[in-house]
């Protein structure tokens, strides 16, 4: 196992350059499924993913308790993205088979907007925020 996924997708050059010096590559989504929101429906969830992967896509889902709806909207999600001729594989095989995107930084949906997780987490490490 050499693939790295940041809690929150929140990360800075110095936890990118840690993980990478350790022979880690570190992993982020494109897609992101916002299970862990109130309020956000199946229905809602799965029309948003699907307007929004494209071939190569990581979609981000919870299977740990704070995916609300998750299973219902995969329900959806699955046959659809299969209809239309895409496969699931692993990270790996993505890997092996296309090009990454190599981001400088790290985020959710936008650059930016992890950074009250970045903050909080320097400050709990004992870093100036």
């Amino acid at each position: 196992m050499n693939l790295f996924r940041f809690p929150y997708g929140s990360c800075s050059p110095e936890s990118l350059d840690f993980v990478t010096s350790h022979g880690y590559r570190a992993i982020q989504w494109d897609v992101d499924s916002g299970d862990p929101a109130f309020g956000l429906s199946a229905e809602h969830m799965a029309k948003s993913i699907l307007a929004r992967v494209r071939p190569g896509s990581i979609i981000l889902m919870h299977a740990n308790g704070r995916g609300r709806h998750t299973a219902q909207a995969l329900a959806r999600i699955i046959p659809s993205l299969r209809a239309d001729g895409y496969s699931f594989v692993t990270i790996s095989e993505l890997l092996a088979v296309g090009r990454p995107v190599v981001a400088a930084i790290c985020y959710s949906e936008r650059p930016g907007d992890t950074k009250i997780y970045d903050r909080k987490w320097r400050a709990w490490i004992g870093l100036r925020p």
